[in-house]
């Protein structure tokens, strides 16, 4: 199933809002990019952080993320 511009931005508000530790934004704004860097690279990323209410620059981390998705694994214990 392909992923919407809809329901990226409720898993990027999700990540963002709920599971991301006082401090941790940033790194969790990366996690988004690498954990959903094939279904991101078919959509707007720019209509994704405008949906889940982000501020614009919130690209410039998830990009990082994005092209970090090559070389790196999420934990499974991770709980994101």
């Amino acid at each position: 199933m392909t992923m919407t511009v809809e329901k990226a931005a409720t898993e990027l508000k999700r990540m963002y809002r709920v599971k991301a530790p006082r401090g941790k934004k940033g790194p969790y704004l990366i996690l988004f990019g690498v954990k959903y860097v094939d279904d991101l690279a078919r959509l707007s990323l720019a209509s994704v952080i405008r949906e889940a209410g982000l501020h614009p620059t919130a690209n410039v981390e998830i990009r990082y993320g994005m092209k970090l998705a090559d070389y790196v694994d999420i934990k499974p214990d991770a709980g994101i």
